[in-house]
């Protein structure tokens, strides 16, 4: 960390699952404090795909109407399914930070690994009674931010949870992709001024590996990334491998 950053890692005060809908519930705050200098090397592709989408199908549809915007979306969403699948054969090769250049981005900033013995002090909802009746092993956290070269930056949150045995990981996962079940607290970070950032749960996945089940979420902190862009970000960061 360069003198003068404000970085602190803090844990989410978060309690219940979000609003029902098509996608997991989770509703956990990042605390946003203080100011992050992105030093982005300009020479990489954006994983701007889904926002430039938006912004050009904007244009087109005004311009030239609905066919316009539908090719540039399937487009933009055929190259961002590109960069995924090469991003993911990265990370599950152990080139974490290839994976994220494949994506058009870079690793901005890390907290420390936070450990915790138990998990149930750091869940809520339906995931919280699971904990309660089937405790874990032991939990891992991070928080981390990725971002391209024209401003945009998403927060990522990554908990490991293990568990005694597979079966069991299987359960926690069901039980995990549902929405509004409740979930693992996500870990906030200082940065970039003063805003409360808030991990909805909607662009979230999770990986089982072993006894251990990888739960990754992403939020749009500075700039505009689309949903698809979110998701993928998820995707690629629960195939990381535990710290």
């Amino acid at each position: 960390m360069r003198e003068g950053d404000a970085w602190r890692v803090v844990e989410s005060a978060a309690g219940g699952g979000s609003d029902p809908g098509p996608r997991k519930g989770n509703t956990a705050s990042l605390v946003v404090a203080g100011t992050l200098a992105f030093a982005v090397a300009s020479g990489s592709g954006a994983l701007s795909t889904g926002s430039a989408v938006t912004a050009e199908s904007a244009a087109g549809e005004s311009a030239v109407g609905e066919p316009a915007n539908a090719v540039t979306r399937n487009t933009g969403s055929r190259n961002l399914k590109a960069r995924k699948t090469d991003a993911k054969r990265s990370v599950r090769r152990g080139q974490a930070e290839d994976a994220w250049r494949r994506m058009g981005l870079r690793r901005l900033r890390q907290s420390d690994k936070v450990p915790a013995a138990d998990c149930i002090a750091h869940s809520f909802g339906e995931v919280r009674e699971f904990l309660a009746r089937t405790p874990c092993r032991s939990l891992d956290r991070i928080v981390f931010a990725v971002g391209d070269d024209q401003g945009n930056a998403a927060v990522v949150s990554v908990a490991w949870v293990q568990f005694r045995n597979r079966s069991t990981v299987r359960k926690f996962q069901r039980l995990e992709d549902r929405h509004g079940t409740g979930d693992i607290k996500a870990l906030g970070s200082s940065l970039l001024a003063m805003r409360d950032i808030e991990f909805t749960g909607h662009h979230y996945s999770t990986e089982p590996r072993g006894t251990t089940l990888t739960i990754a979420e992403a939020e749009t902190i500075s700039g505009t990334y689309s949903a698809d862009d979110l998701d993928a970000i998820a995707e690629v960061a629960a195939l990381l491998p535990r710290p």
